[in-house]
């Protein structure tokens, strides 16, 4: 999955203290099933391409998004 974002302002008069420029982001998810429709293996990375991006504004500053990380797990089904 990819995630476009344009480039904005994170304050009303639109200071170039509070700009920030569009980013792209991309995460890989997989699964797969181990027994019928019942037991599955599921993991992903998110952030593949390590991109420097913000995940948050508050009114005190610009919150930066976490870096590559990744996730790996079992799924069972009753």
């Amino acid at each position: 999955m990819g995630t476009f974002i344009g480039s904005s302002f994170a304050d009303y008069p639109n200071t170039s203290s509070r700009f920030i420029p569009a980013y792209d982001v991309w995460d890989l998810t997989v699964e797969a099933k181990l027994y019928k429709d019942y037991v599955s293996i599921i993991g992903g990375v998110n952030n593949i391409f390590n991109r420097s991006y913000y995940a948050r504004i508050r009114a005190d500053g610009i919150d930066p998004a976490m870096p590559r990380n990744w996730y790996a797990g079992v799924k069972v089904s009753f």
